[in-house]
């Protein structure tokens, strides 16, 4: 039987971008359109609901700055991130090695942050 995953993907992008407030690269706030980005991809399930995987990003550094964006120059976000949050980085590498299905992330989310 397949599981939604919509709910459990808006709320996790909501409480990341509460968390943070603002684009933690250059620190716009609203009104600018912020963005919940995963550091560590989707696909991987025992991080995919990590808050810690989450960053709030404005819309140009999360999609279009060909500079700096998390999709356009990846692999300047993914050195901006391990240098900025060295800590959150070894824990995000840590727990992606550990098997999980979609159903235990979203069950392990739950459990940690309730039904939100």
């Amino acid at each position: 039987m397949k599981i939604s995953l919509k709910k459990t993907d808006k709320d996790w992008s909501r409480m990341v971008r509460e968390r943070d407030g603002e684009c933690l690269y250059c620190h716009r706030q609203p009104p600018y359109v912020l963005n919940a980005h995963h550091f560590m991809r989707r696909g991987v399930k025992s991080t995919r609901f990590m808050l810690e995987n989450g960053v709030t990003l404005c819309f140009l550094h999360h999609t279009v700055n060909h500079e700096f964006s998390a999709h356009k120059t990846p692999e300047a976000f993914t050195k901006w991130f391990k240098k900025t949050y060295p800590d959150r980085y070894k824990k995000i590498m840590l727990k992606a090695r550990t098997p999980m299905s979609e159903r235990q992330a979203k069950a392990e989310f739950e459990e940690l942050y309730g039904s939100q």
